[in-house]
């Protein structure tokens, strides 16, 4: 993992790590609170995590990011497939920012967590539609892990065939049915 929060580094200093982090690919945590980053920063952390399928996690909470950044950050986080948790509280991300992530949470197979309460002055209706929908598809997963036990009778979790087929039934339902978005 790396962190490096509690840094001022601005976006000057996050461009360089974001430079750095392009060649981390079994990056698997990215902490960068309290580093004073704003939208350009953000944008540049964007751009680097496409590199890091890896990536389970990323806080870039307590900053300067505004929609900008969130938005990059949001159209970012569905080409890291394994990332579960997103935390941005206490920026200044507004309801366009807010509403990048309802959009991304579909496309985000194993995403679980995306904490954006916290001072940040978007509308509650955008933040519950955050909470809504990644609620939905916990329990969708959830559904579709007993089917895969159920019909592959597969129960070892370290099988490797334990989440392929779960990945593509969510990834499907996640197209498909879709309520959330209607």
């Amino acid at each position: 993992y790396l962190n490096i929060s509690d840094n001022p580094l601005g976006d000057e200093g996050v461009r360089a790590i974001a430079n750095g982090i392009r060649h981390c690919p079994l990056l698997e945590e990215l902490y960068l609170r309290k580093t004073e980053m704003g939208d350009e920063g953000a944008v540049c952390v964007a751009d680097a995590i496409v590199y890091c399928p890896a990536l389970k996690t990323i806080e870039v909470f307590s900053n300067q990011i505004r929609d900008t950044g969130a938005t990059a950050l949001a159209s970012a986080i569905p080409q890291c497939p394994h990332l579960t948790k997103v935390d941005v509280r206490f920026n200044d991300i507004g309801n366009r920012g807010g509403q990048a992530f309802v959009s991304a949470i579909p496309h985000c197979l194993r995403l679980t967590n995306v904490y954006v309460r916290g001072r940040n002055p978007m509308d509650d209706a955008v933040r519950d539609r955050i909470d809504d929908n990644l609620e939905h598809y916990r329990r969708l997963e959830k559904v579709w892990g007993h089917i895969q036990h159920l019909a592959l009778g597969v129960t070892d979790p370290q099988s490797p065939l334990h989440r392929f087929p779960i990945d593509i039934l969510t990834l499907v339902a996640r197209k498909v049915y879709n309520p959330l978005l209607d």
